[in-house]
Parts: structure tokens; sequence; C-alpha cells
């Protein structure tokens, strides 16, 4: 069946929709007709670059602690911040300062947050009718669940969700795993096109749970070639979204093996025998100036030898620093760092058409990427080629894996598959460049596939504290 037609069949599953009937006391999603077809997200100002000292995190300046307090909805004004830093009561949590009231605040919508992932699993059962959910930091931690033509009704989201959680039930017209597969099929489209639609460079896309869309990312320079991207596809639930992207070039095979986002193979002990394969994070030196890349700690052990396969091929070196979950007490890193002989890299290769680009590292996380914000991953055997760019779904969560538990990660929806551990979370900053997030450890689902895949990560700043031995580790930033 043509593409076209089988999408137009795929859309009209759900085509009665649900946007006339909103529970009491909620707004319905606007319908996507209703929706700017074209549209501009709000710049987000860069994050401070990490500081570190031997004792944990230090604190952001005043500004990110106002910052990423107004997420949770407290007071943000400079003299609140400075008062509690001065004050010797005050408890810092997720890289923020906080009152003891406040403190046992965010912990409850933590521990509601916690929850979320399990909940999700068993209401995208109803895969007609689950078109995802939220949390609102800002409003208490109301969850939001999304749902369409009632097919799932209050009494089975609050049975899915954790005791004592406050909701509600909005009203959607696309399932989500139907976006997702028109977010798949419309990748597969453009990647037979070079992701170009006339006069449009397609950079990524996107299934917005929030607006029930899919947005179409494209660089505002580009936005005459919205009107081609509609008239393409514009018979689809999806939006154009204006956003900078800054590229530094393109790769090639002549680029040193100095950057993250690249596969890595691992030649065991001897450098002869090809053990296992994974994903390089981010570039990373010593206080004392030796260079080298970050990968996942499951991914090999102390003086095993790494070498890249893609985008650039190289040597890497050693294993010479590793945190992992299973021998650290804390449980809340899967990190290793490699010594690098070459390369001053300070990039990411980043998704593009044929070749990747390398993008500029220029920040880490203080504390975890901040709750509500969009994140991408270069997954190096997945290619990031489908939807990426999904929004933090749980700022800090514990899992329980096969072979151990993991604290204090994050995760989200992103494709991930075996070889991708390792592989480098970050966001895209208002002036085009990057700033690190964490290190991807764990999936749901190994296999080469997008849905549903529950991605998560540990935070940069324990990977880069819990590693600084014998001396500090720092990202190798520009």
């Amino acid at each position: 069946m043509e593409l076209r037609s089988w999408l137009v069949s795929l859309v009209t599953l759900s085509a009665a929709g649900a946007a006339n009937n909103p529970v009491a006391g909620t707004d319905p999603i606007m319908p996507a007709s209703e929706l700017p077809r074209i549209y501009t997200p709000t710049p987000i100002p860069p994050v401070p670059p990490v500081v570190f000292k031997s004792s944990g995190p230090v604190p952001g300046s005043v500004s990110t602690q106002a910052a990423q307090r107004g997420v949770f909805g407290l007071d943000n004004s400079v003299a609140v911040v400075e008062q509690l830093l001065a004050a010797p009561d005050s408890n810092l949590s997720l890289g923020f300062v906080l009152s003891p009231a406040e403190f046992e605040m965010v912990e409850e919508q933590l521990r509601i947050e916690g929850g979320m992932q399990a909940a999700d699993a068993v209401l995208a059962k109803n895969s007609e009718g689950y078109a995802g959910m939220t949390i609102d930091h800002a409003r208490q931690g109301l969850i939001t669940v999304y749902v369409v033509n009632d097919l799932i009704s209050s009494s089975q989201i609050a049975e899915a969700l954790p005791d004592g959680t406050t909701f509600e039930s909005v009203p959607a017209d696309h399932p989500l795993k139907q976006l997702q597969s028109i977010s798949d099929s419309i990748a597969i489209a453009l990647e037979a096109q070079g992701w170009t639609v006339g006069q449009a460079k397609v950079l990524a896309l996107s299934v917005d749970i929030y607006h029930n869309v899919v947005d179409v990312v494209i660089d505002p320079n580009d936005a005459a070639g919205a009107d081609d991207i509609l008239a393409r596809f514009g018979f689809l639930p999806i939006r154009v979204r204006l956003e900078h992207r800054d590229p530094l070039k393109l790769a090639s095979n002549t680029d040193t093996p100095g950057m993250g986002g690249q596969r890595t193979l691992n030649w065991g002990y001897s450098g002869a025998d090809l053990t296992s394969a994974c994903s390089d994070a981010f570039p990373a030196r010593t206080a004392s100036g030796a260079k080298g890349m970050l990968t996942a700690g499951h991914c090999g052990s102390l003086n095993q030898y790494f070498t890249t396969a893609a985008p650039t091929i190289g040597a890497i070196g050693p294993i010479s620093r590793r945190s992992w979950y299973q021998e650290n007490p804390y449980r809340d890193t899967d990190a290793a760092y490699m010594s690098q002989s070459g390369g001053n890299n300070s990039g990411v290769y980043t998704p593009g058409t044929g070749a990747k680009n390398i993008t500029t590292l220029r920040y880490g996380w203080t504390n975890g990427i901040a709750p509500g914000r969009s994140v991408d991953m270069t997954a190096a055997f997945t290619d990031n080629r489908y939807w990426q760019l999904q929004g933090v779904y749980e700022f800090d969560v514990s899992i329980d894996t096969v072979v151990g538990w993991l604290h204090h990660f994050q995760t989200s929806f992103l494709c991930a598959q075996e070889g991708d551990s390792g592989s480098p979370v970050y966001t895209f900053e208002s002036d085009g460049t990057l700033a690190a997030g964490g290190i991807m450890a764990y999936t749901t689902s190994p296999l080469p596939d997008c849905y549903p895949d529950y991605v998560a990560w540990g935070r940069i700043n324990l990977a880069l504290e819990r590693m600084s031995y014998p001396d500090a580790l720092y990202l190798r930033t520009a």
C-alpha cells in the first residue's frame, strides 16, 4: 500500500476524537486543526557549567537556582534563593536549594513521578485509548492522563497510579502509539528524500504529548519551507517547529575519534579479541590535562581496550576509571572513562543527513536535566533516525534491572537497541550548542524497534563526581 494511503487509514482509526467531551475542571487538548501549524518555542538560556568539589556537586548560580525552583512553582526571587542558601536548615535536592517544607513537597512529587513508568506501562496496554501522561511540578505534581474517546476510565487511571496521586483526565484525538507510528513513517519517507522537503531541511521529529501532534523540526532560516512540509504532510496531525541548531560541520572519516555519539568496540585486555560493542558519550579530561571519552560502565572492565568504529575509525584506549552501579554503593552511576591518546575535539555527533553533524558541547547539567525539557540522544547503533527530542519523563527514578537497582536515574521515551549503551543524552540550548545530560545505560527493549522503549541515563554530574579519582574529571567543553 502506498505510504500516504496507509497513513490516511491509520489516522482515521480514531477520527472521532474526544475534544468536545472534557472532564469537569480540565481543559481539553486543542484539536490539531486549531493549533498554529508553525511555531517557535520559547528560547531557553544556556545552562551554567558544572562545578564540582570532593563532597559533591556545588549548587549552581543564584539565577540557576531561581530557574529550577520556578519549575516546581516555588518562590524563585533572588532574595529568597540567597536567604535559603545562607540558612542552616536548608536542603539541597535536585541541584537547587529548598526549605525543609519545600523539600518534603518535592520529595513527595518525585515519589509520585517514580510510579509513572509502571502506570504508563499498564495504561499503554489500551493502545487505542492511551495518548500519554505528563506531570506538572508547578501544579503540585498534578498528573495529566490524555485519553481518546473515553476508552480509559478515571477508576482505571487511579488504580494504575500510586496511592494518593492527584490526576486529571484530558481528552485527546490520537493515541500515543498512533502518533509514534506516524512519526516513524514520516521518518522513512524523509530518509528516502534526504530529509529535505522543498526548501526545508528537516532536523528532527518529535511526538508532542501535550498537544497530541508530531512536531517536524526545521531551522528558523528554513521557515520559508514550512509550507512545503505542510503541503506534503499537512493531512496528518503535525506542526512545523522552528528551532535553531548550530552544527559546526559535517563529520568525515578523517575526523579524529575525540567526540561523543560514535560506536565503540571493546577489544578486551589483549587488544585483539572483540568482546562487545557500545557507544561513547562525551569527551572528557582530567585535572592534569589528560583527554578521554565517557561511556557506560557495563560496557567494559578496567584496562580493557577500546577503538571507535563509526562515524570515525581510530583508537581511544583502555578504561582507566569506572563507576558501575553493581560496584558503587550509591548505585547511581553506570559510567566509565576511556583514556585517549589524541584528539582535541569538544563536540558530539548529532543527527544529520548521511554523515552526522559535529555540534559543540558547551555545558553540563548540574544535577539532571530539568523536568519539562526536551532531550535528544545520539544512539550510535540505532543511528538516531526516529522520534527523538522527547521530554524528560521521570526526573528521579529507581529501576530494578535484572542485575541490580539503578538509583537517581532519569528516563524518557527514546529509540535505543543493544549496542546503544553509553550514548550521550543531551539538550540543545538556545545558542544551538549542547548541554550534557547523562550517559545512557538502560532500555526496556534491546530490540531495534522504537515502541514502547524507556531509556534511562545516569546524570552526568554524578558520573564525573564518582570517577574523580585520583584527580578531578571534567567534561571537555569548548
